[in-house]
């Protein structure tokens, strides 16, 4: 299975994060560091599990164990002073963490007292403005708040930050400004943002992930091309995959829930390895010619009729094709039977499964014989 957070946000790298909100149902791959869960994700109806919820980063699965808002009267009137609650620490400590505290302003926390303070995690408090942070802050977790305006003079203040994350909060713009120029990791997952900043100063940018807003088009890409190699753009309204030119090094990219209906815009990506299209209006699999990499490639919840144009991916293991309209055995065995590492397909939903309830799994053994997983069950059992 993918290896996680679509995927996919998430995000792995010492926060749980949202990877990269993606499709419903198949290895959206999500989510961004290594213990991030992938925010690109959106359970399906629950008969085929997602991949994005083990991809590294990325997609992939919206986030339920946040703040319920609705819980927490946040129009409230406001105690004239809230209790600081990293009063006890030390100085030089190097990590703050204060998750879910309910916390809601972020002055209250005095931070710049602290002198050497390294990663601070503020996920799901009700913050609605960001304070001055400390300069050698490299790691920043806003994750589930109540932000709708952030100031990029806020963040370029602290010039060593590598890691920033404000999902799930209510930014309806980013800033295209932010200079940072060691920061690999932004996640934007479920704001309200409807089109990608044009950043020019982002240079080190390796994973970036927009799923869950309401971008319309892809754009502003060209400058992030030199690292990138992640990008999440699953659960948005973009109906063409386009400007990815200059994105020669990406190796996963996540769009599912779209309104994608071509395959295309791919060429320069040869470095692909895992592509995520589940739930768009995709009739076609096409546009693969360049992608001798790839590793996982997911077409869930599409309109596809034929099997065509993937038996020259000779390092695919994963091929994710539920719920389609796929219907031919023939197919099945010519185009994937000689893909030597292919161990796991998903046909589950297909005329293939729906009108040969009894032989299907077995008709597939006999096309794929190499194959470990059919579906969500070992193919021997």
């Amino acid at each position: 299975m993918p290896r996680n957070d679509t995927p996919e946000n998430s995000a792995d790298n010492s926060a749980q994060t949202t990877n990269q909100v993606t499709g419903d149902s198949g290895p959206a791959a999500q989510d961004h560091s290594q213990n991030r869960q992938a925010v690109e994700s959106v359970p399906g109806d629950g008969t085929v599990p997602n991949p994005a919820e083990n991809a590294q980063n990325p997609t992939d699965q919206l986030a339920e164990n946040g703040v319920n808002h609705n819980e927490v009267d946040v129009n409230q009137p406001e105690m004239e002073e809230e209790v600081d609650e990293a009063q006890n620490l030390p100085n030089d400590v190097l990590e703050i963490d204060l998750t879910h505290a309910r916390l809601r302003k972020m002055s209250s926390l005095h931070l710049e007292r602290f002198t050497a303070i390294e990663r601070l995690a503020l996920r799901q408090n009700l913050f609605k403005e960001v304070c001055k942070l400390p300069p050698t802050l490299q790691e920043v977790d806003l994750y589930d708040n109540l932000l709708e305006h952030i100031d990029a003079e806020t963040f370029n203040a602290c010039p060593r930050l590598q890691s920033l994350d404000l999902s799930f909060n209510k930014l309806k713009q980013v800033p295209a400004n932010l200079d940072l120029p060691e920061l690999t990791e932004l996640f934007f997952a479920s704001n309200r943002v409807s089109e990608i900043p044009a950043f020019t100063r982002l240079r080190a940018l390796t994973n970036l992930e927009f799923g869950a807003n309401r971008i319309r088009k892809m754009e502003n890409l060209s400058n992030l091309g030199e690292a990138l190699t992640q990008l999440w753009l699953g659960k948005n309204k973009i109906p063409r995959i386009e400007g990815l030119e200059n994105c020669k090094k990406l190796t996963i990219l996540s769009l599912q829930s779209n309104r994608i209906t071509k395959i295309e815009g791919l060429d320069t990506l040869t470095e692909l390895r895992e592509l995520y299209l589940a739930h768009n209006g995709l009739t076609k699999i096409e546009g693969l010619e360049n992608q001798h990499h790839l590793e996982i490639l997911e077409v869930a919840n599409n309109a596809i009729v034929d099997l065509e144009n993937l038996s020259h991916l000779s390092k695919l293991e994963e091929f994710w094709a539920n719920h389609n309209k796929i219907s031919s055995f023939d197919q099945v065995e010519s185009e994937l039977g000689g893909l030597e590492n292919l161990e796991t397909v998903y046909f589950e939903g297909n005329p293939l499964q729906k009108d040969n309830p009894s032989q299907y799994r077995r008709k597939v053994m006999l096309c794929l014989k190499g194959v470990k997983q059919i579906d969500a069950t070992h193919a021997r059992a």
